[in-house]
């Protein structure tokens, strides 16, 4: 670690389902009160403070444990918060865990 220092990978192991999340108990994360919440904006906002921004497209919070793509609902939400995150530079990906695509994520941090 070094003061200064950007993530370039991000994992948030959270519950949910097609189309939502939890981040805190009692409070789920939609693509609506993605737009109306203003804490939750800022929640964002800030994450992507911490992201590298070196290379365009590689850096990627990955979230865990929730079926957030499961309709288009979790694709628009996963987009709309690539938006509050510099769309351009981070990207924001929930593989189901038994997939390839989760395996490696699951390598990655495990």
């Amino acid at each position: 670690y070094r003061v200064g220092a950007k993530a370039k990978y991000l994992g948030i192991v959270c519950k949910g389902g097609p189309g939502f999340m939890y981040l805190l108990t009692k409070t789920p994360v939609t693509s609506a009160k993605m737009k109306q919440n203003e804490e939750m904006i800022m929640f964002w906002k800030c994450i992507g403070v911490f992201m590298s921004k070196l290379v365009p497209r590689e850096s990627v919070i990955h979230l865990m444990e929730s079926n957030v793509t499961g309709n288009a609902q979790g694709e628009k939400l996963l987009l709309d918060m690539e938006c509050l995150l510099f769309s351009s530079q981070v990207c924001v990906q929930a593989p189901l865990e038994m997939s390839l695509q989760g395996r490696e994520m699951i390598e990655l941090y495990f």
